[in-house]
């Protein structure tokens, strides 16, 4: 349904073909504490239902894997295989979801990591509604405040967010934050580093009005923000309807095609590995020419082989983004 790569998270949609599943439940992850029981079941290297035990290291641990989740570390043994997994707690909840480890050998040392489940379920409820997390947006670009910096504003401490730029349609620039100001606080949160400011505006909700302490000329000012949307590329695959009674196949180029009903392009039904097309590639155009039905394709590709050519080019639709693919046809 959607997938959000600066979580890494995605939701999937499932047929259960019959069967009556159940759910694990979720739990409040800002209850774990550092010395806490974890359980975490996964796949490692194929063995599935595999299940080991650990306790909580920390509660907001930044590996630098994004500024927008701070992960739970536990020394349960988690290995390859085990990503997406749940981590839950002795009472049998989800607080986390198995996300990666720490390792010179591959394997599991004692440092694994997930990702909090109170993180993990906002961005699914986004994913289920939106096809894509929504985040805040301040408009600002943001540095580390070092020392020069500190020294340079009369500051004590290395802390905060220095403004180097600011977004001209932004919300920062009608609140009336400047560049060159310095971000302390974010709606009473301590900003130690630019990545507190990114993660803390990133899930409050859009619209919201928050409070931003800033220094600014050896003053400390607060300023009221409306918070607007940050832009973010939509990663929900296309809903095209096929028709999968019309499926051809193409031995020579190593595809089988069906057709959209809206007469848009074909869609990609099998593919061989070695071609670099996915199952449910839209094809849009062969050799700057449009694609609009199978017919029109058969067509466009017996030209191709009587002009004696023996590559494609293929204009392709994959995840809202174009692609363009090359192919061989076989002797």
């Amino acid at each position: 349904l959607g997938r959000d790569p600066k979580a890494d998270l995605a939701v999937l949609k499932i047929n259960p073909d019959g069967r009556k599943l159940k759910s694990v439940k979720w739990g409040n992850s800002d209850e774990a504490r550092v010395g806490d029981w974890t359980i975490a079941i996964g796949n490692p290297l194929g063995l599935g239902s595999t299940v080991t035990a650990g306790i909580v290291s920390a509660i907001s641990r930044d590996i630098g894997g994004g500024p927008y989740v701070k992960f739970i570390q536990t020394d349960a043994s988690i290995n390859r295989g085990n990503s997406g997994g749940p981590l839950f707690n002795i009472k049998g909840e989800v607080i986390g979801i198995n996300a990666a480890i720490i390792s010179q050998t591959g394997g599991s040392i004692g440092l694994g990591f997930a990702i909090p489940s109170n993180s993990a379920k906002k961005v699914i409820s986004q994913l289920k509604e939106y096809g894509r997390t929504r985040r805040g947006f301040l408009g600002v670009e943001i540095t580390s405040v070092t020392e020069d910096i500190a020294e340079s504003l009369g500051l004590t401490e290395t802390k905060g967010a220095f403004v180097s730029n600011i977004n001209p349609k932004g919300p920062a620039k009608e609140a009336g934050i400047h560049e060159g100001d310095v971000i302390l606080k974010f709606n009473d949160d301590e900003i130690k580093n630019k990545e507190d400011l990114v993660r803390l505006v990133g899930v409050s909700d859009i619209g919201s009005l928050s409070k931003v302490e800033v220094w600014r000329k050896n003053i400390k000012l607060v300023i009221e923000v409306q918070l607007g949307e940050l832009p973010e590329k939509s990663y929900v695959k296309r809903k095209i309807s096929t028709d999968q009674t019309n499926e051809k196949k193409f031995t020579d180029l190593g595809l089988s095609i069906v057709p959209t009903k809206n007469e848009e392009g074909v869609i990609v039904s099998k593919v061989d590995e070695n071609l670099n097309l996915l199952i449910g590639d839209l094809i849009i155009e062969v050799n700057m020419d449009k694609v609009t039905t199978v017919e029109s394709f058969i067509k466009l590709i017996d030209e191709i082989k009587n002009s004696e050519r023996r590559s494609i080019l293929l204009k392709v639709m994959r995840d809202e983004k174009l692609q363009w693919v090359t192919l061989k046809i076989k002797n």
